[in-house]
């Protein structure tokens, strides 16, 4: 079944309900992989998968808060209960919250912590086993120009994001010898829902999803076999 750079490969996608998510799951469908795709918006999660059927493609959805074991395994288990194997994991769900150090409370860092960054981590532990078992796969995990040189007004966010990296390089150290590639991809301002309301940087282009989407197939694909714990820029 399917062509394409992806052909039969499985794919999870989280946050793939919109925004950068979302065009990461269509494109990686018309080079044949199969999409599993994680969001908490289940009205959106389920257009997105309609959409992809009705372009021919396999997919199905799953509402889960990435913050939570529960729905992370459920994720997990519907891939390989559905398509009998995990290949790549996109970690792209995350939230941003925009507050100056002095005003955020304990509660919204805490909340960012837990998506950005712990839901990185339990997603990425859930893929382990299978990927293990199969000796590949490839993990992408979607931090931020933020993560690499701080933002003023979302600290928060930034060292969520900048602890998404040295997690990369971590995860990257622990499964090479496996067959595992591991990688991040570092978006500066991206035309989305949640990207619209980020400051605007001097100098600095609006980068469109498809353009995140194009390097993160780049990434799953056999043409980055070369490429392992990087945190690859996608802004200028």
């Amino acid at each position: 079944m399917g062509s394409g750079r992806l052909k039969d490969r499985v794919a999870i996608v989280t946050g793939g309900a919109d925004g950068i998510g979302r065009r990461i799951a269509e494109l990686f469908a018309s080079e044949g992989a199969h999409l599993v795709i994680g969001d908490l918006d289940a009205e959106a999660g389920r257009r997105t998968v309609e959409s992809i059927r009705g372009d021919g493609h396999d997919a199905l959805f799953v509402e889960c808060d990435i913050s939570q074991e529960e729905g992370v395994r459920r994720l997990a288990e519907a891939a390989v209960n559905g398509f009998e194997r995990i290949d790549i994991l996109v970690n792209n769900a995350g939230i941003y919250r925009s507050d100056t150090v002095a005003e955020t409370s304990a509660e919204d860092w805490d909340r960012v912590m837990e998506v950005n960054l712990k839901g990185t981590f339990l997603c990425s532990r859930a893929v382990l086993r299978p990927m293990m078992r199969q000796k590949s796969g490839v993990i992408i995990n979607i931090s931020s120009r933020a993560g690499k040189k701080g933002l003023a007004e979302a600290g928060a966010y930034a060292a969520s994001k900048g602890g998404v990296i040295a997690f990369t390089y971590s995860l990257m150290l622990e499964v090479k010898e496996l067959g595992i590639r591991v990688n991040a991809i570092c978006p500066g301002m991206v035309h989305t829902t949640m990207g619209d309301g980020s400051p605007v940087m001097p100098g600095e282009r609006w980068i469109e999803p498809e353009e995140i989407a194009r390097v993160a197939l780049f990434l799953a694909s056999d043409e980055g076999s070369a490429v392992n714990g990087a945190a690859v820029n996608a802004y200028g």
